[in-house]
């Protein structure tokens, strides 16, 4: 569970507090990754990064090295929940050509499985923003067949992610879960931006 300083961080904007006290896990966890998700949007650039072919292979070693921690920290806390499919979820297998010989970062580890859903859904939100990011380097002439971790669900990716908000819905379903998910969210967004941006290094 959470601490107390720990969750009226959380409570601290006006849009969390609301959302808290409606019992509306997705628009508790909108509110409080929006400033983040808008930064990490305009921090990365995938589009003009990944149409790059100098920058285009960095990124997608950086992409593996949030993804595949991420598979293996989550996967104790989430494999088993009905409904979720979380191993189908995971796009390891297409990001581990760009392992390479670097060690990758550890994931941040969940305290529980609410906060674990919360952090996934940063993870599923990214299959919209990267069938986004397919669609414009197609309209710069970048058909790059490894980057289908971009967009792992093809059609189905509107499918997909409502499965996954329903799932959240269902099991986040009282204040303390909830906070408990926007906490995993924000550590989340936190790790991806210091990841994909190459602040760890």
């Amino acid at each position: 569970m959470l601490g107390l300083s720990e969750t009226n961080q959380v409570r601290r904007t006006g849009a969390v507090s609301s959302a808290l006290g409606s019992g509306d896990a997705l628009a508790c966890v909108r509110a409080a990754t929006q400033a983040q998700h808008a930064r990490l949007d305009k921090r990365l650039d995938a589009v003009a990064q990944f149409s790059d072919p100098e920058q285009r292979r960095g990124l997608c070693h950086r992409y593996a090295a949030f993804h595949i921690p991420a598979d293996i920290m989550l996967a104790p806390w989430l494999s088993d929940l009905p409904d979720l499919d979380f191993a189908k979820r995971s796009r390891s297998a297409l990001l581990a050509v760009f392992v390479g010989d670097r060690p990758l970062p550890d994931f941040p580890a969940p305290a529980g499985q609410a906060e674990a859903l919360g952090m996934l859904y940063v993870l599923e939100g990214s299959t919209l923003g990267g069938q986004f990011i397919t669609r414009a380097l197609a309209t710069r002439g970048v058909i790059d067949p490894g980057l289908a971790f971009l967009d792992p669900y093809g059609d189905e990716t509107g499918v997909r992610w409502r499965s996954f908000l329903a799932v959240l819905v269902r099991e986040v379903t009282d204040d303390g879960l909830i906070a408990e998910a926007c906490r995993g969210a924000v550590r989340a967004f936190d790790h991806a931006e210091s990841i994909l941006c190459g602040d760890a290094t």
